[in-house]
């Protein structure tokens, strides 16, 4: 029976924190297993979907660092033109027609060509910046440093 001025505003109305944490981290997981051939093939890869890629795979990291409680970091190799984040995962390979730029905490500097961002266990980081470049148009990832956030934006 319908009573007036009844609610569902109990305990069980609504979504807990770790349900809505659950659901985006398997949109994120889809999302990435979709764009993995992006890393792949990455020659007609435009430069804002490997920004894409590269956010998600950010946020991963990110996440990881938080369920698991400890220190995790997305690596970026210039060399190679790899950036690896969640062990296990197949790195990202960017491809000699796109552009790479990095810009990160001089901590994280591993080597002239070898890059870090770090996330902590309360989701700070040490912030960054990766920047694409492909035929005239550009987008870069920014990693907030104090807030851990990730946001992908068009250069120019």
């Amino acid at each position: 029976m319908l009573q007036v001025g009844s609610s569902n505003s109990g305990p069980t109305a609504g979504f807990t924190l770790i349900e809505v944490m659950a659901v985006v981290f398997l949109l994120a997981l889809a999302a990435s297993l979709a764009m993995v051939n992006f890393g792949r093939n990455d020659d007609r890869a435009t430069a804002s979907q490997l920004a894409i890629a590269t956010a998600i795979e950010v946020r991963q990291v990110r996440s990881q660092a938080i369920r698991l409680g400890q220190d995790q970091v997305l690596l970026i190799d210039l060399d190679r033109r790899q950036i690896a984040g969640v062990a296990g995962s197949t790195p990202l390979t960017i491809g000699e027609s796109v552009d790479l730029d990095v810009e990160v905490s001089a901590n994280e500097r591993r080597s002239r060509t070898l890059a870090g961002i770090r996330f902590f266990a309360n989701g700070m980081s040490t912030g960054g910046t990766i920047r694409f470049g492909k035929k005239g148009k550009a987008y870069e990832v920014r990693v907030n440093w104090f807030t851990g956030r990730v946001g992908v934006s068009p250069v120019g």
